[in-house]
C-alpha cells in the first residue's frame, strides 16, 4: 500500500472504546488525549515508510477522530519528515530512537523504530 494515501475514518474510529491503540507507537500517546491514530509502518529509505492497512488504527469520538484525520490527511509534511530523517540516519531500523516527526498547533506525531529491523511504529493525536 502507497504511504501517501488518504486514511479513513474506519481506521481512525476502530478502536474508540479502547483508548488504547492497537497499532503503533501506543507508549508515546498522554492519557487525557481526546483522538489518538497509530500505525506500524514499514521503513523505507525513499518514502521513509509504507502504511498498511490492517496496521493501524485509533480511538475517539467521531468528531475528534475526524479532526485528527482531516489534519493529518491535510499535511503531508509528516510523511516528508519521516523520509528525511530515514535518509539521513536519524531514524534506524536497528535501533531505538524516538524521534518528533511533526508538531504543530492541533497535532504531534511520535514515532520510533524500536529496533525493529525494519518497522516503524507510529502514533498521532490531538493536543
Amino acid at each position: 500500500m502507497n504511504g501517501n494515501r488518504d486514511l479513513t475514518d474506519k481506521e481512525l474510529v476502530d478502536q474508540q472504546f479502547e483508548r488504547k491503540l492497537a497499532w503503533g507507537y501506543r507508549s508515546a500517546v498522554p492519557d487525557d488525549t481526546k483522538a489518538a491514530w497509530g500505525a506500524r509502518l514499514i521503513l523505507t529509505r525513499d518514502a521513509g515508510g509504507d502504511l498498511l492497512p490492517d496496521r493501524q488504527g485509533g480511538f475517539g469520538n467521531v468528531e475528534d477522530t475526524a479532526r485528527l484525520r482531516d489534519h493529518l490527511n491535510k499535511i503531508r509534511p509528516w510523511r516528508d519528515q519521516l523520509a528525511l530523517l530515514v535518509r539521513e540516519g536519524t531514524v534506524r531500523s536497528d535501533e531505538p530512537n524516538e524521534v518528533v516527526v511533526y508538531d504543530d498547533d492541533v497535532i504531534r506525531v511520535v514515532g520510533n523504530s524500536n529496533g525493529s529491523y525494519g518497522y516503524f511504529y507510529l502514533a498521532a493525536w490531538l493536543k
